[in-house]
């Protein structure tokens, strides 16, 4: 029952940010937060997915303890990018969330063995809305997915 209850206030909250982003505004709460907490909620929250799909998550964490930025908005950002991955990542495969960085700005990196995006797609992948075609046959590099939110950086490598 938790697991549902926290799914469906996740869900609130993309819905409000989604319309206050829409609206003009948007509110950063900056403060300092534990690192640890964080990925756990985060991964607590994607394992059984992950599970269901035989994929592996992997977290490396490499400098920070502790980060400073919008946890709520770090927790959503990072949240969907493991989702993405474990929902567009082939069966049996592996998901590496690394950490790094310095308490002003922290590095989530989220690396998977989906198929990639398109060309070009890169810069859209955050409009609301946005479905990416993806690559199915093109072998392209791993591209870079930046989304900034008040000194924190967030990436995903496709």
């Amino acid at each position: 029952m938790g697991l549902a209850t926290d799914r469906l206030a996740r869900t609130i909250d993309n819905l409000v940010n989604f319309a206050t982003f829409e609206g003009g505004g948007h509110a950063v709460h900056r403060e300092p937060f534990d690192l640890q907490p964080l990925l756990k909620a985060v991964l607590e929250g994607e394992r059984l997915k992950a599970k269901s799909r035989r994929i592996h998550l992997d977290v490396k964490v490499e400098t920070l303890e502790q980060g400073l930025g919008d946890h709520r908005k770090l927790r959503q950002a990072l949240s969907k990018l493991i989702d993405n991955a474990i929902k567009f990542g082939p069966h049996g495969s592996e998901i590496l969330v690394r950490v790094s960085g310095d308490p002003t700005h922290p590095l989530f990196e989220v690396y998977d063995q989906g198929e990639g995006l398109l060309p070009g797609e890169g810069e859209k992948v955050f409009d609301p809305f946005f479905l990416a075609r993806f690559a199915r046959k093109v072998k392209h590099a791993p591209q870079r997915m930046d989304l900034c939110a008040e000194g924190s950086r967030i990436q995903a490598a496709t």
